[in-house]
């Protein structure tokens, strides 16, 4: 296994929590990934990484994958999905769980805010979209288990494909490229037709934060 795993592929998993995630994604739709990633920094691991999982099409047989609770991102900062997902206080946006969603599996009265108060607009595949950030809950837990995942996994770089003026790349990488990788992807980079984890991912914020768990091992 060790030998084998290289990538390692980050979703969004357009649900919003966890426990939704794990219905829609093994009980509907009879896919699969390694872990799950709650908005209150909760991570659930739901296969070992010597099995393969169903999540990332021909990254399968090379990658660990993750679905990070996250209603997603849309082509309008007014999309109905946003509107319906996010509500505004004093203190800036919040998530706002929909009543259709009975149980949402989280902490009683916890609150989940984007790291980032502003919504952030950005290009994946030559769309332009627009999505609110992730919790600072959910980068510090994926920051521990990447760095976690390049330690026992030797040939798993902490790196994301770069584009030629050294920015992360927005666009799926060409075979031969996908061939080639050793490291951190997005959905995107291995798909065409996908767009996660969309442009409010912060890839520099979890390849800082990785190293900084990584460096502080003895």
């Amino acid at each position: 296994m060790q030998g084998v795993v290289d990538q390692f592929v980050i979703h969004y998993d357009v649900c919003g929590t966890a426990r939704q995630c794990f219905k829609i994604l093994h009980d509907h739709r009879k896919l699969s990934v390694h872990f799950l990633l709650d908005v209150d920094g909760t991570l659930y691991q739901t296969l070992d990484l010597r099995e393969r999982a169903w999540h990332a099409t021909k990254a399968n047989d090379r990658a660990v994958g993750i679905e990070i609770a996250h209603i997603g991102a849309y082509p309008r900062q007014d999309h109905r999905t946003l509107v319906e997902w996010y509500r505004h206080d004093d203190q800036g946006p919040l998530i706002r769980f929909p009543p259709w969603m009975k149980t949402t599996g989280l902490p009683s009265g916890f609150v989940g805010r984007p790291a980032r108060p502003e919504i952030v607009r950005g290009t994946v595949q030559g769309q332009d979209l627009w999505q609110y950030d992730f919790t600072e809950p959910q980068y510090a837990a994926l920051a521990k288990l990447t760095a976690t995942l390049s330690s026992v996994l030797p040939n798993l770089r902490l790196e994301v494909p770069r584009d030629a003026a050294g920015g992360v790349r927005t666009k799926a990488l060409t075979a031969t490229e996908f061939d080639a990788w050793q490291g951190l992807l997005g959905h995107f980079h291995v798909q065409t037709n996908k767009t996660d984890p969309g442009p409010a991912f912060d890839w520099q914020r979890l390849l800082r934060e990785a190293a900084g768990v990584g460096a502080g091992r003895p």
